[in-house]
């Protein structure tokens, strides 16, 4: 993902890091701003070595008069902060780091990723595929019939959503 709403990816970065089975993020393809928010919240984070990395400030698209932008600029600080709570956390180092490379906004290469310590292990394309692969043919998704019957993605999807809220089936 290119990121998105960083409103939702702090929601689903807080889901992610309240579940309470180990959780492995593979970073593929060009990823950045809120994506890589959620990605912190996994125990482990593991980026391909032909992947980048996007990290940066937080920006806003508002309009406004001067009084409206300074107090938008405050809270762009706030998110900011929150940003390199994530990554302190991550990688255990100083949060000046973090401020000075989002300041940059430039992509980064895999083992720069590492360097900064916001991804535990490089790995090589055939590991994501053949890993993502077992994971779909072995795991107990139901299979999409060919009528596109969509009944049991849909009963999976209220499962989940249901697993999320904390509902019981019948409530």
């Amino acid at each position: 993902s290119l990121g998105g709403d960083v409103d939702t990816a702090f929601a689903i970065h807080d889901l992610l890091k309240n579940y309470k089975s180990e959780k492995v993020a593979k970073i593929i393809g060009m990823t950045a701003s809120s994506a890589i928010n959620i990605a912190m919240a996994a125990d482990k984070v593991e980026m391909s070595k032909n992947a980048l990395a996007l990290i940066h400030n937080a920006s806003s698209g508002m309009r406004g008069n001067a009084a409206d932008f300074r107090a938008e600029a405050d809270n762009l600080d706030k998110v900011d902060n929150i940003i390199v709570g994530f990554y302190k956390e991550k990688s255990g180092k100083p949060k000046s780091i973090f401020y000075t490379e989002m300041e940059k906004e430039n992509w980064k290469s895999a083992q720069e990723m590492k360097e900064l310590g916001l991804v535990d292990k490089v790995i090589e394309p055939s590991n994501i595929s053949n890993s993502i692969y077992e994971k779909i043919n072995n795991s107990n998704l139901p299979k999409i019939k060919n009528d596109m019957d969509f009944t049991p993605v849909t009963n999976l999807l209220n499962e989940i959503k249901n697993l999320i809220t904390g509902k019981q089936e019948g409530q």
